[in-house]
This record gives structure tokens, sequence and C-alpha cells, in this order.
């Protein structure tokens, strides 16, 4: 029997290109389990208006905000929550992926699309289904839209 340089009995052929291809598509899978892994909801139809407040009240007992998301087409979202803490830090999530609820005092939200119903405690907020970045400041005392220049990055 004749044995290779490389390739004695009981090695393994993968390729360390191979390994790390297959650990990085597991990573990327995971990492998408876990975010879609937050809770299911129900689809909403968005209104081609967004209103500049919203008022919501939270349930007793509970965090002032509650807030969940639910894609309908490809997103780019970057929420951040009260001290500049990312939850979703920039991620495109994919059409109808539910993620949250998050829970906080307040969160503050970018979107690359119009594409996603948002529901702050348990009340769908109208978000306008255009095709340009969106972002909204979310408190106890209601949601509003950001201007352009104070939106959240996730950079």
């Amino acid at each position: 029997m004749t044995i290779e340089p490389g390739r004695g009995e009981g090695h393994s052929a993968w390729n360390p290109r191979t390994l790390l291809a297959i650990v990085a598509f597991a990573a990327v899978v995971g990492v998408s389990i876990g975010i879609a892994a937050g809770g299911s909801g129900s689809s909403r139809t968005a209104t081609t208006e967004a209103p500049s407040r919203i008022t919501t009240i939270a349930p007793a007992g509970t965090a002032p905000v509650s807030l969940e998301l639910r894609t309908k087409k490809l997103v780019w979202v970057c929420l951040i929550k009260e001290r500049n803490r990312p939850v979703i830090n920039g991620l495109n999530l994919i059409a109808g992926q539910t993620v949250g609820p998050y829970d906080g005092r307040a969160f503050e939200v970018s979107f690359g699309n119009g594409s996603i119903d948002l529901t702050v405690n348990g009340k769908p907020v109208d978000i306008p289904p255009i095709a340009a970045p969106l972002g909204y400041r979310i408190t106890p005392d209601g949601v509003s839209r950001l201007p352009p220049l104070e939106r959240p990055s996730c950079t």
C-alpha cells in the first residue's frame, strides 16, 4: 500500500477553504434563525401616509415601550435602544421575517425602505410603503418620524 504525502490513514481530505465556507454558512443561518425566532405576528397593511405622532400607552407592569417588526420585503434595519445600545445592528431582514418583541424605555430605528410593519405596545404604526430610508423615535409618549440627519445609522 502506498501512502501519499499529507494523506495519512484516518485523516480527512477537507480543504480548509471548504471548511471555512461551511462554518461561515452555518453562522449566517444561525444568526438568521435567532433573529427570526423572536416571535411571530400577523401582517398588517401600511397606509400611504405616516402620521407625525402616534400615542401609545404601555400596559401596567411592563417596560414602557415594547416593539415588534415584521418585514414585507427585504429591509435593512438599524434598531437602537436607549443609551445608543444596538439591538439590530444594521442587518438586512428577509421578507416575512418577524423580530421582537423588544422591550425598553425608548428606541430609535432606521429602515432602508417602508416594506415593514411596526407594532408598538401591541398597536400597529403606519409606515409609508416607500422605497426610501425612514427613521422613527419610539418613546412612552408615542412614535415620531425622524428627519434624515437624526436617524440612527449603526455605523
